[in-house]
């Protein structure tokens, strides 16, 4: 696939980055001494409901895009 030129790889860019240097951050503040529990699970719950959404955005297309398929194809009937 060539994603080049298209909206998808700005946005893809963006929400990678913010991802690692949020991880930077946080391990940052943790060697400094500060306790980062509440930011941490923040974090948890953010990276979860962005799986969940780039899973449920692959998934359905794909799974009608294979539902097509399978329902499409001829069957030939078993004689005996």
């Amino acid at each position: 696939m060539d994603w080049k030129g298209t909206k998808f790889n700005q946005y893809f860019y963006f929400l990678s980055a913010l991802v690692v240097n949020t991880a930077f951050i946080l391990t940052g503040l943790t060697i400094v001494g500060i306790d980062i529990t509440v930011f941490v699970e923040v974090y948890k719950i953010i990276l979860l409901t962005i799986g969940a959404t780039i899973a449920l955005v692959i998934g359905i297309p794909l799974g009608v895009y294979i539902s097509n398929k399978v329902n499409n194809k001829q069957r030939t009937p078993k004689v005996k």
